[in-house]
């Protein structure tokens, strides 16, 4: 198992809170963390990370270790246990007059 650190920068669930730290398997991809992060803040949340076509949504930023990552690659490992993981997922926050 490994330990990785999620910050959520505008997203928002009933109940989640904004870091949250979760164990994965080893060799565990970003699409796991982010399909974990869904399960646990419910269906609104997860119809939000996710377009139709089971893409991440557009609206959607994800960076680790400070590196944004392109959305097309949700299928490469988070780095390996003992390596530093804090990854933020990150939604625009709309609104104003």
């Amino acid at each position: 198992m490994r330990t990785v650190t999620v910050n959520l920068v505008g997203v928002v669930a009933p109940g989640l809170p904004r870091k949250l730290v979760l164990e994965l398997d080893e060799g565990a991809t970003l699409r796991a963390l982010v399909e974990e992060v869904g399960r646990r803040g419910g269906p609104a949340l997860r119809r939000s990370l996710w377009d139709e076509d089971g893409r991440l949504a557009r609206a959607v930023a994800i960076a680790v270790d400070g590196e944004i990552v392109d959305p097309e690659r949700l299928d490469v490992e988070l780095p390996r246990a003992g390596e530093a993981a804090e990854v933020f997922l990150i939604r625009p926050i709309f609104g104003g007059v």
